[in-house]
């Protein structure tokens, strides 16, 4: 079966070179990153970096109710995570200039190669059931309408990425039944 890692190395910006090893592409700067699997777990870190912002802004306005205090969390978690991502982290990796991205490798395919099947499942319940309560928390809250709306687009992201774990999940459980 596939091999097993931590994270998923995949999704994103995520391509296969020639040498079939996994490279990050950064658009902005045209190059491409070698990402080993030693590697997966700092990459599923800085890959996330501005939804993990995103994150924390809402679990910082769901404890103070204080919108403005909630965007400065957000805001300075997202610029240091954003700094070390490319002063720090990027430089350390093996560089590809000019890389010429090809053969990408979607998120769900990166699921699929962990070979995860109940992971899977719970992960996709996790995101669905985090986007759900995370509106009905708004109702009952009385937020207003821009925030419900706010919370809905994160209720849509959590909603497709728990499909894509669904999919993972469906397309294991296919290949499991096979083997």
């Amino acid at each position: 079966m596939a091999n097993t890692t931590r994270s998923p190395i995949a999704g994103h910006n995520i391509y296969l070179n020639e040498h079939n090893q996994k490279v990050l592409f950064d658009p902005i700067t045209k190059t491409g990153y070698l990402i080993r699997e030693t590697e997966a777990q700092k990459f599923t870190l800085y890959h996330n970096r501005w939804i993990l912002a995103l994150a924390i802004g809402i679990l910082v306005y769901s404890f103070t109710d204080k919108i403005p205090l909630s965007i400065l969390t957000s805001f300075l978690y997202g610029t240091i995570q954003e700094y070390r991502y490319r002063k720090v982290w990027l430089p350390g990796l093996t560089q590809y200039p000019n890389f010429k991205p090809k053969n990408k490798v979607a998120f769900i395919q990166g699921l699929i190669q962990q070979n995860k099947i109940w992971d899977c499942l719970v992960l996709g319940i996790a995101f669905l059931t985090f986007g759900i309560l995370f509106v009905i928390n708004g109702i009952q809250k009385h937020n207003g309408p821009i925030l419900i709306g706010f919370e809905v687009i994160v209720m849509i992201a959590t909603s497709w990425k728990a499909i894509q774990y669904f999919i993972a999940f469906y397309k294991l459980l296919k290949l499991k039944k096979k083997h």
